[in-house]
């Protein structure tokens, strides 16, 4: 048997550490996620408030507890509002902050539509000032 010439045993070599070796494979990014259904597990988003509309005061005509919502009716200087707030609110001269308000709401816990719905942290205040 013949001795190999060191360039063709050096081109084997080479050859064999890259067959072995680690290859590098090109990277493609992932598709973005589908858009995930609308889940109604609490109350939906709501829009944002009206300008000059971020807070009202008024007089809680009517209470509907709803699990961990109260729903209120408040009187105000302009007419009465709904409003939806978290955990129980109180009763007389309140002040809301308007955190969004919600057309065409329909309030599965009570099983009742509101054409208007303000979602919104509820305060007792003094007498209403309208």
């Amino acid at each position: 048997m013949q001795p190999v010439a060191p360039t063709i045993l050096s081109l084997l070599l080479l050859a064999a550490a890259l067959a072995c070796g680690p290859t590098s494979t090109a990277v493609t990014p992932a598709p973005a996620p589908a858009p995930a259904p609308e889940v109604l597990a609490g109350p939906p988003t709501p829009e944002a408030p009206a300008v000059g509309d971020e807070r009202f005061t008024g007089l809680v005509l009517e209470r509907l507890p709803a699990g961990p919502y109260t729903y209120l009716q408040v009187a105000t200087g302009t007419g009465a509002r709904w409003v939806v707030t978290m955990g129980s609110a109180p009763e007389g001269p309140v002040e809301v902050r308007n955190m969004g308000i919600r057309k065409h709401f329909h309030a599965r816990r009570l099983d009742r539509d509101f054409d208007e719905l303000v979602f919104g942290i509820v305060a007792s205040v003094g007498p209403p000032s309208f």
